[in-house]
């Protein structure tokens, strides 16, 4: 089978079987977008391109550097963003949005998809690196830890994958999959928020907590030091005096 009967085979929307991900008819859109569309592939794509080259920068200095932080986590966040950002660059680059149709419908699939894997994975890694350094307990300690993280990013990864292998082999099932896909990726990406949120005004409140505790003891600090001045001029005089 050619590229050409492929993409004939599992084009997008049929009278039975809608596609997966269901794209314009490019014919009519194109003309109608004009040169925006240009600038709106051209831009992102070297937006992400940035993010890719900015990533393998921050991978090199992380090996370089000792003591760079939480090593480990930083090289697996700065992996996950050149994944996400090389991916959506060639996605943008080459076949933005199926337009080219340059890419087998399964490669473009995977490009556009495995960048939102990348990106919760990445801000989960974040999260987890936050709240231990800032000792903050959000959930039960089942939950919150290295091991649970990577459970959640394997089965975002697995989902992904394969809703794409679906997608070449049973494209009606495949559009449950690709939706659980992005419900999941929903989903996750709100608890993400909301619990960077929870953290952050925790710790907001506790730095005023102690900024308050600490403008109340300067009085009380103030008082000790002037009464033990005071002690010592009264001994230096009385000193003096005697000699």
């Amino acid at each position: 089978m050619n590229h050409t009967e492929d993409v004939f085979k599992l084009q997008r929307i049929t009278m039975n079987t809608p596609a997966a991900e269901p794209v314009p008819d490019w014919a009519k859109a194109k003309p109608r977008l004009g040169r925006m569309w240009d600038v709106h592939c051209i831009g992102l794509g070297s937006a992400f391109a940035l993010l890719a080259m900015s990533s393998v920068v921050s991978l090199l200095l992380s090996c370089k550097k000792k003591r760079f932080g939480r090593k480990p986590y930083v090289i697996a966040i700065n992996a996950l963003l050149l994944v996400l950002g090389a991916t959506r660059a060639v996605y943008m680059f080459l076949d933005p949005y199926e337009s080219h149709q340059k890419l087998r419908i399964w490669q473009v699939q995977l490009l556009f998809n495995i960048s939102f894997p990348c990106l919760t994975s990445a801000f989960s890694l974040i999260l987890y690196i936050f709240l231990s350094v800032a000792k903050l307990q959000l959930v039960s300690k089942n939950l919150q830890n290295v091991r649970f993280f990577i459970v959640v990013i394997t089965i975002h990864f697995s989902v992904v994958i394969c809703a794409t292998i679906l997608s070449i082999f049973e494209p009606s099932v495949a559009t449950i999959v690709f939706v659980f896909c992005h419900l999941f990726f929903i989903v996750w990406g709100l608890v993400l928020s909301v619990s960077f949120i929870y953290g952050g005004l925790n710790i907001i409140l506790a730095m005023k907590k102690t900024s308050r505790s600490l403008q109340t003891q300067k009085p009380t600090v103030a008082s000790k030091v002037a009464k033990v001045t005071g002690l010592f001029k009264v001994g230096f005089s009385n000193v003096l005096s005697f000699n």
